[in-house]
């Protein structure tokens, strides 16, 4: 029980600090183009 938890919030983390960065990259450019440089 405890080695699956401690798997699934692994996971989860792993998958929660990617989606962060792709989100980041994804915003980074938009606002970019967004505001006239």
């Amino acid at each position: 029980m405890t080695t699956r938890i401690g798997h699934l919030v692994y996971c989860r983390v792993i998958g929660g600090s990617r989606r962060m960065v792709l989100h980041e990259l994804r915003i980074r450019p938009s606002s970019n183009r967004k505001e006239p440089s």
